[in-house]
This record gives C-alpha cells, sequence and structure tokens, in this order.
C-alpha cells in the first residue's frame, strides 16, 4: 500500500495476475490534511510550508499542484502545474475504470465489504498520519472563503473524484 502512480506497462503486464485496487478522499479535505501535515512535520522537501499562511500555500505553484494530485496519479504524468490538460482528465477516469476496485475515504466501511464480498479478504486499513492541528483549529483558519479557493484549485481533481463516487454508486446499485 502507498501512494504509487498509475502505470500503462504495470497494467499491461501485471493486469491479468493482480487486481488493482484504489481509495480516493475528497481533494479538498486531502488538500487541506496535505497542508496541515506539511505545515507541522519537521523534514522533507517541503519544509518551507511551516514558514507560510494557508493564503500564501494556495497562491504558490506548489500549492497550486497539490490540487491536480489525482489527474497525476491515475494517468501517471507528473507534470506539477495548477490545471491539467483536460485529455489527462479523461485518461484519469479512464484508468480509474480498470481497477479491480475502487473505494471513497468518506465511506470506508462499504469499501471493506464490497472488498471482501470480491475478493474474500477482511480488509483492517489503520488510521494514520492524523494531522497534528485540533479541528477548531483547523476551522479557524479554513474559513469558507479559504475552502471555496481550494475547491477552485481542486476542481480537476473534484471532477474526477466525482466520476470514482458515481462509478462506486453505480456498483452498488448492480450488486443488489
Amino acid at each position: 500500500s502507498g501512494h504509487f502512480a498509475f502505470s500503462d506497462l504495470a497494467y499491461s503486464e501485471y493486469s491479468e495476475k493482480y487486481a488493482f485496487v484504489t481509495v480516493l478522499r475528497d481533494p479538498v479535505e486531502m488538500w487541506i490534511s496535505n497542508y496541515f501535515f506539511m505545515k507541522h512535520r519537521r523534514t522533507g522537501e517541503d519544509v518551507w510550508v511551516r514558514n507560510v499562511d494557508i493564503e500564501t500555500f494556495m497562491a504558490s505553484d506548489f500549492g497550486k499542484a497539490c490540487g491536480t494530485n489525482y489527474v497525476r496519479f491515475l494517468t501517471g504524468e507528473h507534470v506539477h502545474q495548477e490545471q491539467q490538460p483536460s485529455s489527462l482528465v479523461d485518461r484519469a477516469k479512464s484508468n480509474l475504470d480498470k481497477f479491480a476496485a475502487v473505494g471513497i475515504l468518506e465511506d470506508l466501511e462499504k469499501f471493506r465489504k464490497d472488498f471482501e464480498l470480491r475478493f474474500g479478504v477482511r480488509l483492517r486499513i489503520p488510521k494514520v498520519n492524523t494531522s497534528p492541528l485540533p479541528q477548531p483549529e483547523r476551522d479557524r483558519i479554513v474559513t469558507d472563503a479559504v475552502r471555496k479557493r481550494i475547491h477552485e484549485i481542486c476542481a480537476q481533481d473534484m471532477e474526477i473524484y466525482q466520476y470514482a463516487r458515481d462509478r462506486v454508486e453505480y456498483r452498488k446499485v448492480i450488486q443488489r
């Protein structure tokens, strides 16, 4: 498990032998979580984030690129820019269709049940890398205006996420 980019080569070589599985999180919530995680950790290339407020981070190239994580991870294209070509968004959605199981973090229990039904294996999914900042403090920093801007930054990832949510809901209807 981990954060791995989709690979056309790996898929073509191993999709007959292995099932590709992923769990997606609401991109806005993921962006916010990543910001606070980077802001409070002590090492790494992005240590500069500790010294900037959320508005400055949102305006940075890196902050904007964090809004296109799904585009990059689901296509294997590692171009860090605020907006990716729409063809990459379409390719990310197409690649999602290649996964044997797609889960939504906000509904992990459904994913666990679907996974067990499909593969006959019970999953344990630990909660790791939780925010060091208490929720009230996060809520004070992430105002409605800030959240709206983050939503704009994450627009392409939100499109992919909604596609995944619709896919999960569609499968739920099919399986009944």
